[in-house]
């Protein structure tokens, strides 16, 4: 299985979650990363950093077709990168998309969580 993390807009019930839906998941896990999370308004933007992030491990039988799509989703202001995520059965290895942009008036999220943002 390979595994995408998810903290913003591409999460379970969120207006850009089509676009997973549609690549069928397999299993979605509670997870957390460490990092810091940024507002820039309509979406998120999850930086290196002390903190936690909170999201989604979302499991999937092939990555192949559905990281080319998200890489033009996401834009050239976010870098596919690799990191690991804890979830209540360990770590995993997982793709996430984290901000290249610049701070750019971004506020930070204390909770680490989209949802949360208050």
């Amino acid at each position: 299985m390979e595994w995408l993390f998810l903290y913003g807009t591409l999460r379970p019930g969120e207006v850009r979650h089509g676009w997973i839906r549609r690549a069928r998941p397999r299993c979605i896990l509670p997870a957390e990363a460490s990092g810091q999370l940024l507002d820039l308004g309509q979406f998120p933007a999850m930086i290196e950093g002390n903190g936690r992030v909170t999201g989604e491990a979302v499991g999937f039988e092939s990555l192949a077709e559905l990281l080319p799509v998200l890489d033009e989703v996401e834009g050239s202001r976010f870098k596919r990168t690799r990191i690991v995520v804890e979830t209540a059965s360990g770590p995993l290895k997982v793709w996430t998309y984290l901000w290249i942009g610049g701070r750019g008036g971004g506020r930070r999220i204390g909770s680490g969580d989209w949802r949360n943002r208050g």
